[in-house]
């Protein structure tokens, strides 16, 4: 599977991590996967100590794009585009409009390959906040629809376990990513082979991703995300007032981060949205374990969205 990841720079000293699954057919479509958070707590045991591991690293989301790839019958480029920093290969912390500007950035520069390009955004969690702010500031480029999974574009610092409060402050997230940068390869390799749960991804990131510099980026990040979002600002506001028809948004039904009153009130907003709850049992990190459910959920609407639009484009 690791045969698609690819390493580019997009500028001077910004190195960037996909996962590409690629079509031999010639199609203008391309979907791109924006990362969003997912956790663990690594247990250490002397003394005990709980570290929260977020991560915007695309690895998590292997099975997830392979699935929907193979539910397209492989007609559509599917490209994972990871978070820059989370992969711990610079030593440049970044916020999170610095991660805006990249997706924006990888946008433009896949263009310039593929002229033609249409394309729909997937973001997972904050990976929904950074599609709708692309969306709105892209404008020169081609961008169709919009999926928002388990998105968080609304009071996010609600949302967080108050260990996680403490964790993504300044001094303390300096800390723990010394702390976890010093920690032994044997020891590390302890704990993955007693977390018997961890997918092989999760294992793989842990083992040759996480370092200083990525859980830096990735506490940073975060706490950048409670500072800055907050009420749906103007701009989300705003594209999804304008294109809500052409954008999923689906919610989980026991989900710290996005409640069910976000889910009601935006339905309520616009009770003609595409606006759904996952299965029961389908938690916010749905790539550790329901990737093949939300996988098929999203299939299902974009190939209904496009028939839509391939019809009302015959029509006029």
């Amino acid at each position: 599977k690791y045969l698609h990841m690819e390493k580019i720079n997009l500028k001077e000293g910004e190195t960037t991590w996909t996962y590409n699954k690629l079509s031999t057919n010639s199609n203008d479509i391309t979907i791109i996967i924006v990362p969003g958070y997912i956790s663990y707590f690594v247990v250490l045991h002397f003394p005990l100590i709980l570290t929260h591991y977020n991560s915007g690293v695309v690895d998590f989301y292997i099975t997830f794009i392979d699935t929907l790839y193979e539910k397209f019958e492989k007609k559509y480029d599917i490209i994972g585009v990871e978070h820059l920093g989370h992969s711990g290969q610079v030593k440049t912390v970044y916020s999170l409009e610095d991660q805006i500007d990249h997706k924006i950035h990888f946008l433009r520069n896949h263009m310039l390959m593929k002229p033609s390009a249409k394309y729909i955004l997937i973001g997972h969690s904050v990976g929904s906040y950074i599609s709708l702010k692309t969306r709105k500031r892209a404008t020169d480029v081609n961008i169709i629809h919009v999926v928002n999974l388990f998105p968080t574009f609304r009071d996010l610092w609600q949302g967080l376990a108050p260990p996680i409060k403490l964790f993504i402050q300044p001094g303390v997230r300096n800390a723990i990513s010394s702390f976890v940068h010093y920690v032994p390869t044997f020891i590390t390799k302890a704990i993955i082979s007693y977390m018997s749960s961890l997918s092989d991804e999760a294992r793989y990131v842990i083992a040759n991703k996480l370092n200083y510099y990525s859980l830096m980026n990735i506490l940073y990040m975060a706490y950048c995300e409670g500072q800055e979002i907050g009420e749906v600002d103007e701009e989300c506001r705003s594209i999804i007032k304008d294109h809500h028809e052409n954008m999923l948004f689906l919610y989980g039904r026991t989900d710290n981060y996005t409640p069910l009153s976000y889910y009601e009130d935006l339905l309520t907003s616009y009770p003609n949205g595409n606006i759904e709850l996952a299965e029961e049992g389908v938690k916010h990190a749905f790539v550790l374990r329901h990737s093949d459910v939300v996988a098929a959920k999203v299939h299902d609407f974009l190939v209904q969205a496009m028939s839509k639009k391939v019809s009302n484009e015959t029509i006029l």
